[in-house]
């Protein structure tokens, strides 16, 4: 089974090259020239948009994380992982098996028509591979994530997914709901 999740039709950028050297990590870029706003995401700590903003970062910059991977540092110390934007399987009260693999491991990269596309490895323990594309509106700036889990094992699996996005304080932010929906 795959779940999709949020997807919007934007106009064609292309990746840029890797910033070998930001806080400690290779990053790869997007940026909306018109709009003068750039993200940052990094393969190789889950596929985690670290940056994101018009001039300055607007997302929560740990600085207990920069730099490590799970190549360069004990699974203990990046268990949490909170800095940035990332996706999670959950829920949590199930007692998922841990998954650092797919929460912290390395993803591909690879150029999407106004964007990027990662995904990870096959996590044996969860069944799971996660696969996020983001895109930046050239226009506006807007970042657009489709996040699916996909289940690549012999079983069947039931999970949703948990967005953790944590921004610096002092902002807001504005969740559209589909006119339908249950939510007030």
């Amino acid at each position: 089974m795959t779940i999709f999740l949020a997807l919007r039709l934007l106009p064609a950028l292309l990746l840029q090259e890797p910033v070998v050297d930001y806080k400690g990590w290779e990053q790869f870029r997007l940026e909306a020239a018109e709009a003068r706003t750039v993200a940052m995401i990094i393969p190789s700590v889950g596929g985690r948009i670290v940056s994101y903003g018009r001039g300055e970062n607007i997302l929560f910059d740990n600085p207990d994380y920069r730099g490590k991977t799970l190549d360069n540092t004990a699974l203990a110390a990046l268990a949490q992982g909170y800095t940035g934007y990332n996706v999670d399987l959950g829920p949590e009260l199930r007692r998922i098996p841990p998954h650092l693999g797919l929460w912290m491991g390395k993803h591909a990269v690879s150029s999407i028509p106004g964007g990027a596309r990662l995904v990870s490895a096959h996590d044996p323990a969860v069944g799971m591979t996660m696969i996020k594309e983001v895109r930046i509106d050239d226009q506006t700036g807007s970042l657009d994530v489709r996040q699916v889990m996909k289940n690549t094992s012999d079983r069947e699996q039931s999970y949703c997914l948990w967005d953790r996005t944590l921004c610096r304080g002092g902002g807001f932010a504005f969740f559209p709901f589909h006119p339908k929906s249950g939510r007030p």
